[in-house]
C-alpha cells in the first residue's frame, strides 16, 4: 500500500508538529505526518502533575537506556523521550526558556546562515500566545500558549526573598535581553494544562485540514530511495508493513536518538558499522550516531515538613487528594517549587570535569531509614570545611551498609 504526498515528515514530536503543522498551512501542499506512539490527547498529558507518572515509566515515554558510558565510570544512563505526539513536549515540565542568545550567534558565525539570535527570533515571536510578556522579544497570538504558573504555593515568594538577601539577580523573564539570574520561570500551559506542540500544532487541524494527514503508531523502519534521493518512507503500523511516498521531500525529525537510528537502517552512516550489521551503504557518512551532547541532570532531595512538600508518604495523602480536588475545580494547584537560576556556564573559566552527576543516579538504589541524607549535601561534603565534620559523621552513623547494593568507595570525595 503506498500513498503520496508533497511532504513526509517522520517524527510527531516537538520538531516534526510544528513543521508539519506549519506546512499544511498551505491548501495546495499534502503532508503526511508519521508518528510510532499514540495520539498524546488524554489526560494524563494534559495535566502538569502526571509528569511523575510519565518520566519514570513507559507511559507515553521511550523509557531509553544508554549502552555504559566510559565518562560515567561504566554506568548506564537513563533518557526519557516522549512517545506520542508532541514527543517529549508532551512528557516533560513545560519550562519556556529558549537557547542562549550567544548559542546562536556562534552556529552563523561557523556558516549556518539564517541560524543568528537575530534571524531565529522573530520566529520564537511568531510561535508563542505569551499571556504575560510582550516587547522585542515575545509575541502573541501564535499557536504555542506560553504563561506563568498558576501555582499558590508561597515557598516560591520565600525563595525569592532569600534569593535577594543573598544578592542574586532576580528575573522576571528569562527571554529577555539578559538571561543570568533566580526567578520563577515562564512554562508551555494554558488554563492550567499542558501545552504540547501537539496541541499547538496539529491537534486543532486533524480534523479540518484536508491536506493533513496523521498516522499514529506508524514505526518508520527505512527510508526509501531513488539512487541517493530519498523519495519515502517505510513503516509498520500494527502488522502491516506499508509504504508512503514524498513527491518534494522526506524530513526527518524523530529526535536525538530515533533520527540516527533511521538513517542508519536506511544505509546512512559509518560503512564499517553498517557492515556489521548486514545494511548496504547508501552514503558512507561517518558522523551518523555519534557526538551526542546531552545534559545529566541530579535533584537535590530534601524532607520538609510543609503541607507543601509532603510528598507521597502516608502523612501526605490527604495534601495529595486535597491538591487533586483542587486542580480539578480551578486548573491550579501546590505545584512543585518552579524556580530557575540560568547561567552561561561557557563563559566561565574551563576547569576539569568532576564526574559527580553518577552519584545521584545511583542514590535512590541505597535504602535508608528516615530521616534520608539530603542529596546536595552528600555531594558537596568533600568541599565543606572541617564544620561539616560532626553532621558528617552523625549521618553516617545512620546508614546501613549492609542494604546498600553498590561499593562507597566509587562515591566522589568518599572511601572505605
Amino acid at each position: 500500500m503506498t500513498d503520496t504526498f508533497d511532504f513526509v515528515v517522520v517524527g510527531g514530536g516537538s520538531g516534526g508538529c510544528a513543521v508539519a503543522g506549519r506546512l499544511s498551512e498551505d491548501s495546495q501542499t499534502s503532508v503526511a505526518l508519521l508518528e510510532a506512539g499514540g495520539a498524546g490527547d488524554n489526560w494524563v498529558v494534559t495535566t502538569p502533575g502526571a509528569l511523575a507518572l510519565m518520566v519514570p515509566s513507559k507511559l507515553n515515554n521511550w523509557a531509553f537506556d544508554t549502552v555504559p558510558q566510559a565518562s560515567l565510570n561504566g554506568r548506564v544512563g537513563y533518557q526519557p523521550r516522549g512517545k506520542g505526539l508532541g514527543g517529549s513536549s508532551a512528557i516533560n515540565a513545560m519550562v519556556y526558556i529558549r537557547g542562549h542568545r550567544s548559542d546562536y550567534d556562534q552556529w552563523a558565525s561557523l556558516g549556518n546562515d539564517g541560524w543568528s539570535f537575530a534571524d531565529v527570533l522573530p520566529y520564537f515571536k511568531r510561535s508563542e500566545d505569551n499571556a504575560d510578556f510582550g516587547g522585542d522579544y515575545h509575541g502573541k497570538g501564535g499557536p504555542l500558549a506560553v504563561n506563568k504558573l498558576r501555582t499558590d504555593n508561597p515557598v516560591q515568594q520565600t525563595f525569592l526573598q532569600a534569593a535577594r538577601e543573598a544578592q542574586f539577580r532576580i528575573r522576571e523573564d528569562f527571554n529577555a535581553e539578559d538571561h543570568e539570574g533566580l526567578g520563577i520561570y515562564q512554562v508551555t500551559q494554558r488554563n492550567g494544562e499542558r501545552w504540547s506542540a501537539a496541541r499547538a500544532y496539529v491537534h486543532p487541524h486533524i480534523a479540518t485540514r484536508a491536506n493533513l494527514r496523521v498516522e499514529t503508531t506508524a514505526q518508520a523502519t527505512r527510508i526509501l530511495f531513488e539512487g541517493k534521493r530519498a523519495v519515502g518512507v517505510e513503516y509498520r503500523q500494527g502488522t502491516e508493513t506499508r509504504q508512503i511516498r514524498a513527491r518534494r521531500e522526506v524530513i526527518v525529525a524523530s529526535g536525538a536518538f530515533q533520527t540516527p537510528q533511521l538513517l542508519m537502517l536506511s544505509g546512512i552512516g559509518d560503512h564499517a558499522a553498517l557492515a556489521k550489521h548486514g545494511i548496504a551503504t547508501t552514503h558512507h557518512l561517518p558522523g551518523v550516531g555519534q557526538n551526542l551532547q546531552d545534559h545529566p541532570d541530579f535533584i537535590f532531595a530534601y524532607l520538609s515538613d510543609s503541607p507543601y512538600f509532603t510528598g507521597m508518604s502516608f502523612s501526605g495523602i490527604v495534601h495529595q487528594l486535597r491538591a487533586i480536588m483542587q486542580y480539578r475545580r480551578e486548573r491550579r494547584g501546590p505545584d512543585d517549587l518552579q524556580l530557575c537560576r540560568v547561567r552561561r556556564i561557557s563563559q566561565n573559566p574551563s576547569r576539569p570535569r568532576c564526574p559527580r552527576h553518577p552519584v545521584a543516579f545511583r542514590h535512590g538504589y541505597c535504602r535508608r531509614p528516615r530521616p534520608q541524607t539530603p542529596l546536595g549535601p552528600r555531594l558537596l561534603l568533600s568541599r565543606l570545611p572541617a564544620a561539616a565534620e560532626k553532621p558528617r559523621q552523625r549521618l553516617a552513623a545512620q546508614r546501613r551498609p549492609d542494604r546498600c547494593p553498590f561499593d562507597r568507595s566509587e562515591l566522589p570525595g568518599r572511601s572505605g
